[in-house]
């Protein structure tokens, strides 16, 4: 029987960051929160003044809030189902809104009930599963659809409450954010940047849709450059 290899599963699915002009479901698990880096101090890259922050949109009310939530789930849906054509989508409710670490242990026991191996992720800022078989983080491939399922409906039964999109204020900091800090911050470790950034009105026009993308391979890995360039910027954080 052939195997197909499984990805990192990360809690709340984890939409953009509210950047786009329909509400987004909060918790981008897989992008690092502006927190201090463990990299030595000598080789900081250090945050230019970017000026104040935005005051933020209102919140949802919670009939809008739901609306948006709805549609999340819709948005995953659709997905799973362009890799697992068969699958037969279930009923799933919400069980409670979460964030942080008790968002995503929920999530890891929800995966652990529906008889899989899950595990928060070593910085407890998402979390990760690799399907029965442990060791080599493979599935059987007659597993993978039934897999896909019980990871949407974890991420359905626990998810962030929605956030508003940003307001034009909040998009001109984040494109400053990325622009002015993190391109350069991920060049001043030796990655390349392959996707150069549009003009301002363009990155407005399409409500946030650029963020840039890095390849090859710098004077720190991986797991350090997302603490040393935290991805998202400090909008909306406590």
């Amino acid at each position: 029987m052939s195997n197909v290899r499984l990805s990192v599963v990360v809690a709340g699915v984890i939409v953009s960051l509210a950047l786009s002009g329909c509400a987004a479901v909060v918790g981008p698990a897989h992008l690092s929160k502006a927190v201090p880096s463990s990299t030595p101090a000598i080789d900081r890259f250090a945050v230019p003044d970017l000026g104040a922050k935005p005051a933020p949109a209102a919140p949802l009310t919670d009939a809008e809030a739901e609306t948006a939530r709805l549609a999340e789930a819709d948005r995953q849906w659709a997905d799973l189902v362009a890799l697992h054509p068969s699958a037969v989508r279930p009923t799933v409710d919400l069980i409670a809104y979460g964030t942080g670490t008790p968002l995503f242990a929920a999530s890891v026991q929800c995966m652990k009930q529906a008889g899989y191996h899950a595990a928060l992720s070593q910085e407890g800022n998402g979390w990760e599963s690799s399907g029965p078989t442990v060791e080599s983080g493979d599935i059987p491939e007659d597993q993978a659809t039934a897999y896909a399922v019980a990871s949407y409906v974890c991420s359905v039964q626990h998810s962030g409450r929605p956030e508003p999109p940003y307001t034009q204020d909040e998009l001109r900091y984040v494109y400053r954010y990325l622009d002015e800090y993190l391109v350069p911050c991920w060049t001043h470790y030796g990655f390349t940047v392959r996707t150069s950034p549009p003009g301002l009105d363009a990155f407005l026009a399409s409500h946030g849709a650029w963020f840039p993308q890095r390849s090859g391979s710098g004077s720190i890995g991986e797991t350090e450059i997302d603490t040393a360039c935290p991805a998202r910027s400090p909008l909306r954080e406590p």
